[in-house]
């Protein structure tokens, strides 16, 4: 999958600032969720502090195991925030800062008393902003309860090993482990269906291909659309035709006749009802999972011609990519028409672009509360276009900075 670039700095400036930047609480800096982490800007004055009684004192040269560590997570810095920047992939880092705090308050040149003060202040102020910030229960989907998440499966999904594609932006890669051992998972939500120019659609094509000399069953894992439920639980017509629109492209259709099975499931209705426990039997019965059977490869549906404004809006995407290929990156948009343009969506860098029926092409960064113009269709085509790539609204700049 190509790179999610959501919390990779835009500037050198902002990846030098990102250790305090840390502290700030505010969403979306280094993972998705409200978790200000006031270890490192801790780490930064502790050093300063230790570096000038030390020059006081004059040690003897030489470094201590402890430097060796502080350099250490200094320096992971570096690979970090220029591949993802997001802190799942620095946990190993994170859960170094308590420890190097409270190694450098051990070596000051102070009375026990006073370093103990010090290191419970330090311990109390992280455990303050963890508190106001209230990180339980706000990010999860679902409620951690016992199943971790309640999927009743049949016999064949626990005991048979098939190929499961989920098409919806959160995978529910939770389910995977209740599935039969040596079952294998695709998402396909962010793929274009062009494996002539998406190297992940072609990666995509390379396990159907697998998928199918090795003979394995293929299905669809879709969550239920009460909406689009009919009284027996199956997908309406309207549902089972939108499914087939988003794996047609990709080669796959629903076997034509064939019922899903449909597993309820009280995790599922949690999501929707924002409860575990209490949930009416009426809307337990609305929630869950569609489990249908795939046919592949079948003929992939002819491409709909398009009006002159969407191929308008086609040339006009191409010179945003162009333009800032990390924030629109080429190849991996997926477009749609909007109620007043053209949309295309760039689920790497959580960026929308639109190009208006009025001839105004905007985008807007997920975090930002409002559109910011980029300029007339006209502007945006006529050479020299330019596109600040590093002012990018509700993104670029430090927390204390950014407009949304």
């Amino acid at each position: 999958m190509d790179t999610v670039n959501r919390f990779v700095p835009d500037t050198l400036r902002d990846a030098i600032w990102r250790p305090i930047s840390m502290a700030v609480p505010d969403a979306g800096l280094y993972i998705e969720i409200l978790a200000p982490d006031l270890r490192f800007a801790i780490l930064i004055v502790l050093m300063v502090v230790t570096a000038v009684i030390a020059i006081r004192r004059r040690p003897a040269p030489g470094f201590s195991p402890t430097w060796l560590l502080i350099a250490f997570a200094w320096l992971a810095f570096i690979p970090w925030l220029a591949t993802t920047g997001n802190g799942r992939y620095f946990i190993a880092v994170l859960l170094l800062a308590g420890p190097l705090c409270m190694a450098l308050i051990h070596r000051l040149p102070m009375t026990a008393g006073f370093r103990i003060c010090a290191a419970l202040i330090v311990i109390a102020a992280q455990v303050m902003v963890i508190a106001q910030s209230n990180p339980w229960g706000r990010w999860p989907l679902a409620f951690w309860s016992t199943p971790y998440f309640d999927l009743p499966l049949g016999e064949d999904e626990r005991s048979k090993p098939a190929a499961y594609i989920t098409i919806t932006s959160i995978s529910y890669s939770l389910i995977a482990p209740l599935f039969a051992p040596g079952s294998r998972w695709m998402n396909i939500a962010s793929l274009t269906g062009e494996p002539e120019i998406n190297i992940d659609d072609r990666r995509a094509q390379a396990f159907l291909q697998r998928v199918q000399r090795d003979a394995l069953p293929l299905k669809v894992v879709a969550p239920t659309v009460p909406m689009f439920r009919q009284a027996d639980g199956q997908p309406t017509d309207a549902m089972r035709n939108e499914i087939n629109r988003l794996i047609g492209r990709h080669g796959m259709r629903l076997v034509a006749g064939q019922r899903c099975k449909v597993v309820l499931s009280r995790t599922m209705a949690a999501m929707a009802t924002s409860k575990y426990d209490e949930i009416a039997a009426s809307e337990l019965a609305k929630y869950g999972m569609w489990i249908c059977d795939l046919e592949y490869p079948v003929e992939r549906p002819p491409r709909t011609s398009t009006q002159p404004e969407n191929e308008l809006a086609a040339r006009v995407f191409s010179k945003l990519e162009a333009a800032c290929p990390r924030i629109f990156p080429p190849g991996q948009g997926v477009s749609s028409r909007v109620g007043d343009g053209v949309a295309r969506g760039y689920g790497s860098s959580d960026t929308k672009a639109y190009v208006l029926d009025d001839g105004t092409v905007v985008y807007k960064y997920w975090r930002a509360l409002n559109p910011a113009r980029v300029g007339t269709v006209d502007e945006v085509l006529a050479p020299g276009f330019r596109m600040d790539c590093n002012a990018i609204r509700g993104r670029s700049g430090l927390p204390w900075e950014k407009e949304i």
